[in-house]
């Protein structure tokens, strides 16, 4: 009778390379131990980022022979583990969502059917893990699709995996998070059809409940389609007090208490057919041609980056504000008011934000735009003029963070007797006081 069980023998010594390694990673690690002296946490990041990249091509180096192995049948056989997937999930212990992500890359890179993220790898646009994003949201998107209009699944995967190397390639900074919005936007793209069958699957579906606990205390949950969700956050929003740093309350309890106001006042006014105020601003972007029907245009999006079924969007449009936005051929922000303001006006921070769904900071961030500020790329106080082309969303922790680097560029120590002149000041950054309006995620 033939034994199936697992070999507890202890194999093999490593080798003279991996006993190397060893030494090697002991080195650095100990080399990290004890508090950072004063001053060099610039070089620690610096040396920290070093590493991971030396990490990163160990384990890129591991994929292909434990990707040879499950086609040829030996992962099973030595390691009692079917799947690259299963391997990984036991012998290594990743959480199931990443062994995924990086089997389907192992896969992928072994079959050589994603020959564009092979390359970005080798050049170092792409990190393993944004591969294996990358990766996972291609397959993703060829089981998403319509069968009908894109039959062949591996002539879809190349058009996926070309565009998502390409919008890397243009734009470093994407996150693993980005890459993947990515992946659905290209998808939506690709499938036009998709956003007005997901808001009709989303509708059908629509729920609410409200489970009381014996307490008396209560969970409520709910559930529909992304025009809604728009609706209902635009709601909140309008009702939601703005943070108070002298007496901060979370974001979610102040979500709570703008939803039971919003349904205390709507509670209170059943006979009110028409409002007596402004009603919660979506802002929504949609080529003009997509508007009235012609075949072929871009999508409707949110400024978040959020795709809306046209048919939505037409239907919000008789009670809309239509504002039309004409963009530059060459920098695409045309815009400008010049110097003679320095506060951004709602139709500007639109413009200027049309190109971003994140903050803008250049090392990647993924708060959305919704929660950004507008920030001067070169500051008003030192010429930059409040246009489009000189505008960005950045939240406020960078926003904040520009505007410290800024004045400690500006007033940093200075050896020499110096002059009896106040050093430069940087001029605030916007949605601080004196600027505009401040937004917190």
């Amino acid at each position: 009778m033939t034994n199936h069980t697992a070999d507890t023998s202890t194999g093999t010594d490593p080798d003279a390379a991996v006993a190397a390694l060893g030494a090697a990673a002991r080195n650095v690690i100990s080399s990290f131990d004890g508090d950072l002296p004063p001053g060099t946490a610039a070089n620690t990041l610096e040396r920290l980022t070093a590493v991971h990249r030396q990490v990163d091509a160990l384990k890129l180096a591991m994929l292909a022979p434990i990707a040879r192995m499950e086609a040829s049948g030996q992962l099973l056989e030595e390691s009692g583990q079917k799947s690259v997937k299963a391997y990984m999930m036991h012998t290594w212990g990743l959480h199931p969502g990443e062994a995924e992500r990086l089997a389907l890359l192992a896969t992928g890179l072994h079959t050589e059917t994603l020959p564009h993220t092979a390359q970005a790898l080798a050049e170092g646009v792409l990190t393993v893990g944004e591969a294996a994003a990358l990766a996972s949201g291609a397959e993703r998107e060829v089981k998403k699709r319509d069968t009908n209009t894109h039959p062949d699944a591996e002539q879809y995967r190349s058009m996926i995996e070309t565009g998502l190397v390409g919008a890397k390639r243009e734009r470093t900074t994407m996150s693993v998070q980005s890459l993947t919005r990515a992946a659905n936007a290209l998808g939506l793209e690709l499938n036009p059809d998709r956003p007005e069958k997901n808001e009709e699957q989303a509708f059908t579906a629509r729920g609410a409940q409200m489970r009381r606990a014996f307490e008396g205390t209560f969970h409520f949950q709910a559930w529909g389609p992304a025009s809604d969700a728009e609706k209902l956050r635009a709601a909140l929003e309008s009702y939601t007090a703005p943070y108070d740093g002298h007496a901060p309350v979370p974001e979610h309890a102040r979500t709570y208490d703008a939803l039971v106001a919003a349904a205390g006042f709507a509670h209170g006014h059943h006979g009110c057919r028409n409002s007596p105020g402004p009603k919660a601003l979506i802002t929504v972007t949609v080529p003009l041609s997509t508007l009235v029907g012609v075949e072929g245009g871009a999508p409707a999006t949110t400024q978040d980056g959020n795709v809306l079924a046209t048919s939505v969007v037409r239907a919000m449009a008789p009670q809309a504000q239509l504002r039309r936005l004409v963009f530059d051929d060459r920098t695409g922000l045309p815009l400008d008011l010049g110097r003679a303001h320095r506060l951004a006006p709602g139709y500007l921070r639109t413009l200027a934000f049309a190109k971003h769904s994140t903050c803008a900071w250049q090392g990647g961030c993924d708060v959305p735009v919704s929660q950004c500020e507008a920030d001067h790329i070169t500051e008003f106080s030192h010429g930059g003029t409040t246009s489009a082309e000189n505008l960005q969303p950045l939240c406020s922790t960078h926003n904040r963070l520009k505007y410290r680097r800024a004045t400690h560029r500006h007033t940093g120590t200075r050896t020499g007797s110096g002059g009896k002149s106040p050093p430069e000041k940087t001029a605030p950054p916007d949605g601080t006081p004196g600027g505009g309006r401040t937004r917190h995620p």
